[in-house]
């Protein structure tokens, strides 16, 4: 039997809505990172991803918005990366050296005339806010990466949390140096150098650390 009209659903729509939220969010970075965040206007946005302004806001009423969205799919995908690496048992010092290959080669990529994007991910307070929370779920999936590995207890320990730190932290004020410095730097480079100082420093402690929580027969 056949069901009323009022109760079809409706998958072309709600594809089509998710369509153009995804059209929107890569809108606003390609203008984020060759305008800068705040010489950007949503009626920008809306011409970019091809819609009219009124329905760009059906999907986000600001700027803020959008930044926000836009760290929500940041967090999403570090989740399903970290999900699908530890499934596999990847060490987590392999998979971070993977992970900061790909970020630096797709940072250096891009223009340095373009890259007021990244000074405001860290000035800017509209937009600061939204990926500090993306910064706070990096080290816990890094800690929880790491316990797991080391049989540590990420709830208990702070072992795990300091390394993850000392990992992102490590990312961001490399980051920092090769913005600052206009791309006269090597950003992958120096990435995977502070990577490789960070392993050196925690396996052994690490390493120590598991030998002496485990069970003894």
């Amino acid at each position: 039997m056949s069901q009323p009209d009022s109760a079809i659903p409706y998958p072309r729509r709600a594809k089509r809505k998710r369509e153009t939220r995804e059209r929107i969010l890569i809108a606003a970075v390609h203008l984020f990172r060759a305008k800068g965040y705040s010489e950007t206007m949503l009626a920008d946005i809306a011409a970019d991803a091809d819609i009219h302004i009124a329905t760009l806001f059906t999907h986000f009423k600001s700027k803020k918005d959008i930044s926000a969205a836009l760290a929500d799919a940041a967090i999403a995908q570090l989740e399903e990366v970290v999900r699908e690496a530890r499934a596999q048992r990847i060490p987590f010092f392999e998979f971070v050296r993977a992970l900061v290959r790909e970020w630096a080669s797709a940072e250096q990529s891009v223009p340095m005339r373009n890259l007021s994007y990244g000074y405001a991910l860290r000035t800017d307070p509209e937009i600061a806010f939204s990926w500090l929370q993306y910064q706070n779920r990096e080290l816990a999936l890094y800690a929880e990466y790491i316990a797991d590995e080391y049989g540590l207890d990420a709830a208990t320990d702070n072992a795990p949390h300091l390394v993850a730190a000392m990992i992102s932290r490590g990312n961001v004020m490399v980051l920092d140096h090769w913005l600052d410095a206009k791309g006269r730097t090597d950003l992958k480079r120096d990435a995977l150098a502070a990577i490789a100082t960070a392993e050196e420093l925690v396996r052994d402690a690490l390493e120590r650390m598991r030998v002496q929580s485990a069970p003894r027969g």
